[in-house]
């Protein structure tokens, strides 16, 4: 059993998607990483979590098993360890119709885009 938890806590880069991103109405803050590695370690550290989403600003999303994935330029996503299998689903249309696009509204689109905390002094 010790073995088996080892080999998770190790990341692995083999079941990164590129372009990808979990989405999920639970909304958890980032967390500060410098690499997908490190993010996908944070997954397996974090018990909710059952995907991620690293971001080049160094942020990573954990997301739970509620999530669903979605084209996202930029982004590198994966499960919480490869050999788990565990992709989220993507969605009913991966490539819909510019129409279908244009027919979200944008409410809808900036609620399941990561956002990121600014504050003011």
């Amino acid at each position: 059993a010790a073995a088996r938890q080892l080999q998770e806590a190790q990341p692995d880069r083999s079941c990164f998607v590129q372009d990808r991103a979990y989405y999920t109405a639970a909304k958890a803050p980032p967390v500060s990483v410098l690499t997908a590695e490190a993010c996908q370690t944070a997954c397996m550290m974090t018990v909710y979590c059952e995907h991620f989403t690293f971001w080049p600003t160094f942020s990573c999303w954990l997301s739970g098993s509620d999530s669903l994935m979605g084209a996202s330029p930029g982004a590198t996503s994966g499960p919480r360890s490869c050999g788990s299998g565990m992709f989220a689903p993507e969605p009913a249309s991966p490539s819909p119709p510019a129409s279908a696009a244009a027919a979200t509204p944008a409410s809808t689109i900036a609620a399941l885009a990561p956002t990121t905390a600014t504050t003011t002094e």
